[in-house]
């Protein structure tokens, strides 16, 4: 058997929609656990929105936050040293004035809540 990587999108996949995960999917993550395979989560959510599952689901793996931009371990702190680079605030403010220059507005889906940026004319 070859050891698989199961990596899990949470709102509108593996979530119902009351917010929680269902027992037949449970079982089915906690079965490929068993037989060898890692399972972890990948969101847009911050952490604080999303540790409740990862710790429901019994995971001892990294965990992916707010799209891609946070990727840590839960159970291991010195993880976040070895894979953590923040971007400085003076490259933050920059990045942001420089938007703001070409009339870049952010608005945030109402569906997805991911952040949209678009250009005015």
């Amino acid at each position: 058997m070859t050891k698989k990587l199961i990596v899990l999108d949470l709102d509108g996949t593996t979530l119902k929609k009351d917010q929680t995960i269902s027992n037949r999917t449970k079982k089915a993550l906690a079965n490929a656990q068993k037989k060898g395979h890692e399972v972890m989560i990948a969101t847009g959510r911050p952490y604080r929105m999303s540790h409740m599952y990862y710790h429901e689901l019994g995971l001892h793996t990294p965990i992916v936050n707010f799209n891609g931009a946070v990727f840590h371990h839960p159970l291991n702190t010195q993880f976040s040293e070895a894979y953590h680079q923040a971007i400085d605030l003076k490259n933050s403010t920059r990045t942001a004035r420089f938007l703001n220059k070409l009339s870049v507005r952010q608005y945030r889906s109402r569906s997805t809540g991911q952040r949209i940026l678009t250009r005015t004319k």
